[in-house]
């Protein structure tokens, strides 16, 4: 009898053990995830702005149907340049395309860059 319970105590461990492995490996996949959509949500946050920007005539603060000057005057990166999970950046674009980009922190070792063409009418996001 007591060899039996040893190898049931064994067993159950070996399955809690398999458990819990299968659980860290589910949360680490969840959580890039999560890091993704974060990103992604808020580079089209930053489109959305450039777009307003590009709409609004130069007196008003605007770009007068130009994304150019935008990353310098308008960008709302001091508040989204840096957060707990990337760093964006607005690149100098042309008059009717910017492409804002956000890269994970180095600390979460993720190799991907979520990359956002905005122009006046529509915007897409890639991960590469």
């Amino acid at each position: 009898m007591g060899q039996q319970q040893l190898l049931l105590i064994v067993l159950g461990v070996i399955v809690v053990g398999i458990a819990v492995a299968a659980g860290m490996g589910l949360f680490s996949s969840s959580k890039q995830s999560s890091v993704k959509d974060e990103l992604v949500n808020q580079n089209l946050a930053i489109g959305a702005s450039a777009q307003q920007y590009y709409s609004k005539p130069t007196s008003m603060g605007g770009g007068n149907q130009s994304f150019l000057n935008y990353g310098q005057t308008q960008a709302p990166l001091g508040k989204l340049a840096f957060t707990t999970n990337g760093t964006f950046g607005v690149g100098t674009g042309s008059a009717s395309e910017i492409v804002v980009t956000a890269t994970p922190r180095a600390n979460l070792n993720y190799t991907w860059t979520a990359i956002t063409h905005v122009q006046p009418d529509t915007m897409w996001t890639t991960i590469q």
